[in-house]
């Protein structure tokens, strides 16, 4: 088992609750695999192909050298890989998916159950985060969205509201932010943040499209920027009409 290997099973869990959704899934392998483009798009290439699905589906009583052999076969044929990296795909997504087990999500229409508060998601993501970011970048992350959660009062997942991160985000709990850089940084770890809980069932995804934008977030803030300027133009103009 090599280092990218150990890193994909610590995060089997999630990378398995993203199967039914490819973008969420690369963005999730993305952050384990942080820049190995060649690993990504062999396991993409893998998914693509049905291979994930027949793992899934495979009896565990079955041959498995032959098993193998034949999603290897199939891999170098439809996509031109090298046997060798055929193999490691195959036996990487084997083992993410032995590796799995199920992650504590909503068993109704509510997000946690009753039992289970925001220490449960904190705790799941700071473990998450542990796989590819420095200590301090993690403690560093997790001060950010714990000064939210104490300034909210927030106990449950399903208590989250879209209106009070979007204020955070834009205000900081002072109500006061001094650059773009902070406000940029800012909206950053909060989606990472709600991208998790939405990808690991502790947040349902339809909650979250108030903040977590499709567009990039230096574009958005660019527009942002770009609003704020015209309205305190249309302002000063105002002002000198007066």
């Amino acid at each position: 088992m090599d280092d990218i290997q150990i890193i994909l099973k610590n995060a089997a869990s999630l990378i398995v609750a993203s199967l039914d959704n490819r973008p969420r899934l690369k963005s999730v392998l993305s952050d384990c695999l942080h820049g190995k483009k060649l690993q990504l798009n062999l396991l993409l290439n893998a998914y693509d192909n049905g291979c994930v699905t027949i793992i899934q589906n495979s009896d565990s009583t079955s041959d498995k050298e032959l098993f193998i052999q034949r999603l290897v076969q199939s891999l170098t044929s439809d996509y031109g890989i090298t046997a060798q990296a055929a193999i490691w795909t195959i036996e990487t997504w084997s083992l993410i998916i032995e590796s799995a087990s199920p992650i504590t999500s909503s068993s109704s229409d509510t997000n946690l159950s009753s039992s289970s508060n925001i220490n449960l998601a904190l705790t799941q993501y700071e473990s998450f985060l542990k796989l590819t970011l420095k200590e301090s970048t993690v403690k560093n992350y997790l001060s950010e969205i714990n000064k939210f959660i104490k300034h909210e009062n927030i106990v449950f997942v399903k208590d989250i509201d879209s209106d009070k991160v979007n204020d955070y985000i834009e205000n900081g709990v002072d109500g006061y932010i001094n650059s773009m850089t902070s406000l940029k940084r800012r909206r950053s770890i909060f989606i990472r943040f709600l991208e998790f809980l939405a990808d690991s069932g502790l947040l349902q995804p339809s909650l979250c499209k108030d903040y977590i934008k499709d567009k990039d977030a230096e574009e958005q803030l660019r527009q942002e920027e770009e609003e704020r300027l015209k309205r305190e133009e249309e302002e000063r103009l105002k002002r000198e009409e007066e």
